[in-house]
């Protein structure tokens, strides 16, 4: 089993949710729904860290937390390639499996975009 197969090779095809789907999953509150993605923009580059530090420690229970985590966070934004990596990542990492620097290259590069479709979506 290959630990890059994801959903689909281009990370712009990830379903992303949009400003009015989070103000209508909370109920239009907007202050909410700007510190959730806050948090979230703050928090991801964070645990990206955890889990690089983690798998280059040999530590993957560590990894799988942060990886969790990390999954968690992104299910309120995306549920597509990002939330995929995450979860094969979690999933490695539940397992005591080697990792490989492809997988978690995936996930970065996901989540880049992810970042980017943020900004625009709820800083514009």
């Amino acid at each position: 089993m290959s630990d890059t197969s994801m959903t689909s090779e281009d990370p712009r095809a990830s379903p992303f949710t949009t400003r009015e789907e989070l103000l209508d999953t909370f109920e239009g509150d907007a202050a909410f729904v700007g510190e959730l993605v806050e948090t979230f923009l703050t928090r991801c580059p964070i645990l990206l860290g955890e889990i690089r530090s983690a798998l280059e420690a040999g530590n993957a229970s560590a990894a799988a937390r942060s990886a969790h985590s990390l999954r968690g966070s992104i299910g309120y934004f995306e549920n597509g390639d990002a939330y995929a990596a995450a979860l094969q990542l979690e999933q490695i990492t539940l397992q005591d499996l080697p990792c490989s620097p492809d997988l978690l290259a995936a996930l970065e590069n996901r989540l880049g975009y992810l970042d980017a479709c943020m900004r625009t979506e709820f800083f514009r």
